[in-house]
């Protein structure tokens, strides 16, 4: 083990790797059929709709849910709401919010040193990595690593708790649903058997892989390139590009920072939708 908190090897690592293969392969093969599909037949109002509006979903959920709710406790919400939350956050088809929380928090426990889950710089090992391999392996090479958080440290809050394990017991079916089940019925419902296909494609599989790149892009790319306000918090930049995808988790520097405010903006160029999402609720 490299440092305490994380674990090496066993079935838990077996678990996590066979788990994110099958998500991994679902998005990528998925999303670039959907592309191809977008650009080669023709997609109408129905199947961009689909996409627009699960995209603001699963945002939502995993911005608003797992991250800044259930790994920061940036806020607090009634048990109703964080069921709902934490639903939407399992649309995101990036693992059950029990094991997700936990690596986001042992991630900012160590931010770019050795026990870091996903740096460009160090490895799960604690291995020093040089650029492009350091982007590839925090980008998407890290989930099949064996190491993984220990959940007496990481979990506690989450274990045991009624709307994580309810989402963590139920987060196959909300993988199908988000990919297949919700652009389905909201091609049924707004247009006919003719956009079920193309929606699925597009609505449903191209937009999991396009925010899936935009999350991973958060773990890659915003700690390597962009801007710093704040140099006491490894390597985490604040990254405007980043931030278009996943709609103010991009300034990544300002969160580090100071990781449990509920809004990641500081400048008042530094547009944060999840932070205003989060006003809105509260008023």
């Amino acid at each position: 083990s490299p440092r305490p908190g994380v674990l090496v090897g066993g079935p838990v690592a077996r678990t996590k790797q066979i788990e994110y293969s099958v998500l991994a392969a679902l998005q990528v093969f998925g999303g670039l059929t959907g592309a191809y599909w977008a650009f080669t037949q023709p997609t109408g109002w129905v199947v961009w709709s689909a996409f627009i509006v699960g995209y603001l979903i699963i945002n939502f959920g995993l911005s608003v849910g797992f991250h800044r709710y259930f790994s920061h406790k940036s806020f607090e919400t009634s048990t109703a709401m964080r069921y709902f939350i934490g639903i939407c956050g399992q649309m995101v088809c990036q693992g059950s919010v029990r094991k997700w929380a936990p690596d986001h928090r042992r991630h900012h426990a160590f931010h770019d040193e050795v026990g870091d889950i996903h740096s460009p710089y160090i490895d799960g090992h604690g291995r020093p990595m040089g650029l492009v391999k350091g982007l590839l392996i925090s980008h998407l090479g890290w989930l099949w690593d064996n190491a993984h958080s220990d959940m007496d440290i990481y979990g506690k809050g989450l274990v045991g708790d009624a709307p994580v394990e309810f989402c963590h017991r139920t987060r196959w079916f909300w993988v199908a649903f988000s990919l297949v089940l919700f652009p389905a019925a909201w091609a049924l419902i707004f247009g006919g058997m003719q956009d079920v296909l193309a929606t699925i494609l597009v609505g449903g599989f191209l937009r999991t892989f396009i925010f899936l790149n935009g999350v991973m892009g958060t773990n890659s790319f915003a700690h390597v390139f962009g801007y710093r306000r704040y140099h006491d918090c490894g390597k985490a930049s604040n990254n405007w590009w980043v931030n278009l995808l996943v709609l103010g988790d991009g300034w990544h520097n300002n969160h580090h920072a100071q990781p449990r405010a509920a809004h990641n903006k500081v400048g008042w160029w530094e547009l944060d939708f999840n932070g205003w999402t989060i006003n809105m609720m509260e008023r």
